[in-house]
């Protein structure tokens, strides 16, 4: 998958190592996506769990993101159980990033669609993205980020 330049291509270990690196790009694009709900004090909504799975089924066609082996339903769940133990700005940080996909038409669609929506977002603008083309990139940077975190 071809990257805009502001997101260079990581491998698995880079994701785990550096999972914050993406939320740290959408909160610097923040100022072009839309809030948020707070996070909620409660567990990961049934909608944002719906996002996660097809991210992880998205990325389980490209494999340089190491999710093949990956049950998707049990990456989700494992997700959920990451989500919860954490403070209230990651959770909203991963609630902005699962909001932005769904806004992309993630659930619902085939994997392979899906893939090749993230795909278009990740290499957008052809090294001189616009504002909303960087935003775009940078969503689909911390979205491979989280699904990292229960790899």
């Amino acid at each position: 998958m071809a990257l805009c330049a502001a997101v260079r291509e990581l491998s698995r270990r880079d994701l785990l190592k550096e999972g914050g690196a993406g939320a740290a790009a959408l909160a610097l694009a923040g100022a072009w996506l839309p809030a948020a709900a707070p996070a909620a004090a409660g567990g990961l909504t049934r909608r944002r769990q719906a996002t996660y799975r097809a991210l992880v089924r998205a990325l389980q066609g490209e494999p340089a993101a190491g999710l093949r082996h990956r049950d998707a339903a049990s990456a989700t769940r494992e997700f959920a159980a990451w989500y919860e133990g954490q403070e209230a700005s990651i959770r909203g940080h991963a609630e902005a990033i699962l909001d932005q996909l769904d806004g992309l038409g993630l659930v619902g669609g085939s994997p392979r669609r899906d893939l090749a929506s993230l795909r278009a977002c990740g290499e957008a603008g052809g090294g001189s993205p616009s504002a909303e083309q960087a935003t775009g990139c940078a969503v689909v940077a911390a979205a491979r980020s989280l699904a990292g975190a229960a790899a």
